[in-house]
């Protein structure tokens, strides 16, 4: 109720505000001299110059607004796409309610491969795995490490992410295996088995090779021999930088009751979803599922930057628009004052390009003005865009928030727009311009 009263003062006192002026400039106009054809070109050279400042006030304002949407819409893009270890379109998870199942826990474990085996086989579907976290659940393990041949001192500890995955995950997940092999069904029963990525082993093991070493988790009896490295991957918070993490072999035992299935498709993933019940029945009847697709569990966790980008694209787009509608306004306001002036014209023989030019012409100035007027303002709004950032992101301790380096080319986009919507707005008017009959025009005169 509160920002519905304040949007509505804010509408009143604008449109009182805006209205004062025009009052104010009738009211000091003086009788006779408005009878006078000077004093009226004089009064319409003022209006005209009071016009033309609104525009350039708009398009300054236009390309602030504008270079700040581009910097949030960039800033959400690279946070999607950038260092993030792992592709999230195509791929749907499936969660299941094993609670229901009558089942104890193992007696579940074998049936998870089954149904991987099973959702793997299914039309559109590419590769099929279960882990026991997936990317941004807002989920992750932490344990302590002790590697064999590094002396860690007790200050430097730190823990390492823990995830259980079973075969395909990486595949699935399209995060590459940089060395090493993948985890495989043989490998059950056998030796316990990890794959590490590539921060924890440039902290572990320098620019030597890691494959063939063993580390052992605390509270873990038997020690890991590292098989795989991939590469790098965010799990907690798409604002940190990937920590050092730990794969361990689902099929070696898998420690969670509830693991997650992920398919990735060759078609859109909710079309599987019928067949994904149904496989999900032959092996365990009558268990609920829930499914959701890997980029919705992504968009969820960055909520307040996706709200941000929007919003603010949305408030330039409107502003470019008004800088439209003004440019329109003054332009259309110039070709009828102007109408006599370009009748010559045309009778002396000004083209229909010489007049086209000569009303688009009149805009340039204008957007130029602008941002001369918009630029610097939006230099100094790219420091505020990145405190809004810091403020909104969960994990600034982590990962500091950074925009793009270069604020160059988000102004010179801007800059850019508003020379189009310039080019647009003056088109209705200057079309306008060249329909102008020199003939009625001679004869006013």
């Amino acid at each position: 109720m509160r920002v519905l009263l304040f949007a509505v003062g804010a509408a009143m006192a604008t449109g009182v505000l805006v209205g004062l002026v025009p009052a104010w400039h009738a009211f000091m106009s003086s009788p006779s001299t408005s009878l006078r054809a000077v004093g009226a070109a004089a009064e319409t050279r003022s209006a005209r110059v009071f016009g033309q400042a609104l525009v350039v006030a708009q398009v300054g304002l236009s390309v602030a607004l504008l270079s700040t949407a581009a910097l949030f819409v960039r800033h959400l893009f690279e946070l999607r796409t950038v260092g993030v270890g792992f592709e999230s379109q195509s791929v749907l998870q499936v969660k299941l309610d094993l609670s229901r199942s009558g089942r104890k826990r193992e007696q579940l474990a074998p049936l998870y491969q089954q149904l991987v085996q099973r959702m793997a086989a299914l039309p559109g579907v590419h590769s099929a795995s279960f882990a026991a976290m997936t990317p941004i659940s807002g989920a992750a393990g932490r344990l302590f490490v002790s590697v064999d041949g590094v002396d860690e001192r007790p200050e430097d500890r730190r823990r390492v992410s823990l995830n259980t995955v079973a075969p395909g995950y990486f595949e699935t997940l399209s995060t590459p295996i940089v060395a090493g092999r993948d985890f495989q069904v043989g490998d059950t029963g056998g030796p316990l088995v990890a794959i590490i990525n590539q921060a924890m082993a440039r902290h572990y093991f320098g620019a030597s090779n890691p494959i063939g070493r063993h580390f052992t988790l605390e509270r873990q009896s038997r020690p890991n021999e590292i098989i795989g490295v991939v590469a790098d991957a965010k799990y907690l918070d798409l604002h940190e930088t990937p920590p050092r993490t730990a794969y361990s072999n689902a099929l070696q035992g898998f420690g969670g009751n509830t693991p997650t299935f992920l398919l990735r498709t060759d078609v859109p993933p909710l079309s599987v979803v019928a067949d994904v019940r149904r496989a999900v029945d032959a092996v365990l009847p009558n268990v609920p599922l829930s499914v959701q697709t890997l980029r919705e569990q992504l968009d969820a966790s960055i909520l307040p930057e996706r709200l941000i980008a929007m919003l603010s694209a949305l408030f330039g787009a409107l502003a470019a628009v008004l800088v439209a509608i003004g440019l329109y306004g003054l332009l259309s306001f110039m070709v009828e004052r102007r109408i006599n002036e370009i009748g010559i014209r045309i009778a002396l023989g000004a083209t229909r390009r010489d007049i086209l030019l000569m009303v688009g012409a009149g805009a340039l100035p204008l957007v130029f003005g602008g941002f001369a007027v918009g630029a610097p303002i939006a230099l100094v709004a790219k420091v505020y865009a990145g405190k809004v950032l810091t403020l909104v992101a969960a994990t600034e301790a982590q990962a500091p928030i950074m925009l793009p380096a270069s604020a160059a080319w988000p102004i010179v986009d801007a800059a850019g727009a508003m020379i189009a919507v310039a080019l647009i707005a003056s088109c209705i008017p200057a079309r306008r311009a060249t329909k102008v009959d020199p003939l009625e025009t001679l004869r006013f005169e």
